[in-house]
């Protein structure tokens, strides 16, 4: 699916909408794969899948980003970081929205610094920042 994406935005490759959805197809076959999905209702959620070719850019990426969000799912710090990089703040894949009586009013964007590392780094910043604080890539 990272293959898929570099082929759909064309980072340091030509940018081919039919190579990403050659890989984007075999991307979430090795997903049903890795999660032993029954193989004719794999063929059939493939068959359905839409062909990145078909589409504009920034329609791809999102079928490719909301596909590599499903298959981390088991993975919540890896989804968390592909979730912050599908896109910018406001416009991530999947779109989340904040809890109603959750105690922060904006999405996580970070984690914070710990205590050891606040005291054992010099190089740490004075106060740790906060969760919703956005990092260099989302400003």
């Amino acid at each position: 699916l990272l293959e898929s994406e570099v082929y759909a935005r064309g980072i340091g490759v030509t940018k081919d909408l039919a190579k990403a959805n050659e890989l984007f197809q075999a991307g979430v076959q090795a997903a049903c794969n890795y999660y032993k999905a029954d193989t004719e209702a794999t063929k059939t959620f493939l068959s359905k899948l839409p062909d990145l070719s078909k589409l504009s850019e920034s329609e791809a990426l999102y079928e490719i980003h909301m596909q590599q969000w499903i298959d981390l799912m088991d993975r919540p710090f890896e989804e968390f970081v592909q979730w912050r990089r599908s896109g910018t703040a406001g416009n991530e894949v999947p779109t989340l929205q904040v809890p109603e009586d959750a105690t922060s009013k904006e999405l996580i964007r970070r984690w914070e610094y710990s205590p050891e590392e606040m005291t054992a780094n010099i190089n740490a910043p004075k106060e740790s920042p906060k969760i919703w604080e956005k990092l260099w890539f989302d400003l």
